[in-house]
């Protein structure tokens, strides 16, 4: 739960934001992610923990990973969400992880089932845990 607001005035300005040093995911040699990580969403787990929504190259689909510290490190835990509609079987991608009071995550992705399947279209998978 709770409110966000965007940033607004000041907080907009880049000036205003300090970016840390070090990347708070990386890439991880032998696994789906061993090419590339692309980080979204962040929430905070029931055993209060972060929870960090990415999607990994090259298997071109989406995975978490946990850290102690909103500002990381963060280690990857998976489950990898392997793509499995036709419409969004090639790809996942450009996704927001969102969980609700009662503990539902829902999580809005992006995917396609390849250039002879279908163009880029949205979906949303649920989660009890």
């Amino acid at each position: 739960g709770g409110v966000a607001h965007c940033p607004t005035g000041s907080e907009a300005d880049p000036s205003a934001w300090t970016m840390l040093p070090e990347p708070v995911l990386r890439n991880k040699t032998g696994t789906f992610a061993s090419v590339s990580v692309f980080v979204n969403g962040a929430v905070v787990a029931p055993d209060g923990r972060y929870c960090l929504s990415f999607f990994g190259e090259p298997n071109m689909s989406i995975s978490f990973a946990y850290s102690s510290s909103p500002l990381g490190p963060f280690a990857i835990e998976g489950p990898e969400l392997k793509p499995t509609m036709p419409w969004a079987s090639a790809a996942q991608h450009e996704h927001d992880l969102v969980r609700l009071d009662n503990g539902t995550y829902l999580l809005f992705y992006t995917a396609f089932g390849g250039f002879d399947v279908s163009i880029d279209q949205g979906g949303i998978a649920t989660s009890e845990e």
